[in-house]
């Protein structure tokens, strides 16, 4: 069974179990399946690579809003942009990225244990 087979296979099944597409298909991983990455849903890979995924796409999503708005009141006069107060709030970043990404990952194993989803290498 190919990996496109598996993940709908995945999606059907968690669709099944009253899972909305949000929580079975959350847009980080959409976006990584549109890149070609093959990842299995959150309910199905495990912790390891949930906690790290989860972890990562936090901090990215935050520093590019953080950036953004340093950019944009820069821009409005309203403070100067500098490079030194995205470096501080990279101290911010990080720490609550290795915060929620563990914790998210919790959720997705607990859920995928309520629902008494498989493994990803038992479907197929």
């Amino acid at each position: 069974m190919s990996f496109e087979e598996k993940r709908r296979a995945a999606e059907a099944m968690m669709a099944a179990a009253g899972f909305k597409r949000n929580a079975y298909a959350p847009w980080g991983y959409r976006l990584m399946w549109m890149l070609g990455l093959n990842v299995p849903p959150p309910h199905f890979a495990g912790y390891g690579v949930n906690a790290v995924l989860m972890s990562a796409w936090f901090v990215i999503a935050v520093a590019v809003i953080r950036i953004m708005m340093e950019a944009v009141t820069a821009w409005l006069g309203w403070t100067d942009f500098a490079w030194r107060t995205v470096a501080v709030w990279w101290l911010t970043f990080v720490p609550f990225g290795l915060l929620f990404g563990p914790l998210l990952a919790l959720y997705f194993a607990w859920s995928a244990r309520k629902h008494r989803l498989p493994r990803w290498s038992e479907l197929g």
